[in-house]
């Protein structure tokens, strides 16, 4: 069958084709998987970005201390990590999470004091409590580190890093200070932020 430029190929009755697109059932059907992943993701995608933020603010404090001890006996002088507000100056009733210092030589706020450190504001709802080795007590803002590397008093301090708002939650991490100045951390799942 040869066919001029003008004129078409006739199409039987039977020779129907399907519109290419997606069927109305299909579609919901789609939607609904999606609904269900992201349902199922959420949740699990939050309390990753949780882990990593306290894990985070858990790790800068580590490494904080492991600065002030090292430094503290290089320098042979008291090096005091503290909360501070202004990144220059040790506050005494100013909370861990608006940031700290390490401060160098500590001679009871002095011009000589150098801040050899500084840890800017934690966000994320993120709350930072100095508390005792059994966690039960809120202790003094700072911690000294002697330039023996044995701190005074030769009692273990602690950092409870957690989420304060709008849901404490599970997740937690202990920074734990121990009587010979090292510093470590472990994740605990208590749930209690205050």
């Amino acid at each position: 069958m040869n066919l001029s430029a003008n004129q078409s190929p006739r199409r039987s009755v039977g020779d129907h084709r399907p519109a290419a697109g997606f069927t109305l059932v299909e579609m919901v059907i789609t939607l609904l998987i999606l609904g269900i992943l992201v349902a199922v993701g959420v949740p699990t995608f939050s309390d990753a970005t949780l882990g990593s933020r306290l894990g985070s603010t858990a790790n800068n404090l580590v490494v904080s201390f492991y600065l002030a001890r090292s430094e503290a006996i290089k320098r042979n002088t008291i090096v005091r990590v503290c909360p501070s507000t202004d990144s220059n100056t040790c506050a005494t009733s100013a909370s861990w999470q608006t940031g700290w210092i390490v401060m160098a030589p500590y001679a009871s706020g002095t011009s000589d004091d150098v801040v050899i450190q500084r840890q800017s504001a934690v966000g994320g709802n993120v709350s930072v409590l100095h508390k005792n080795a059994a966690l039960n007590s809120a202790l003094t803002s700072a911690v000294d580190m002697p330039p023996s590397g044995i701190r005074a008093g030769g009692s273990d301090e602690a950092f409870l890093v957690c989420r304060g708002a709008p849901d404490v939650g599970k997740q937690e991490r202990v920074v734990s200070v121990s009587a010979t100045g090292r510093p470590s951390v472990k994740r605990t799942q208590t749930g209690t932020c205050s």
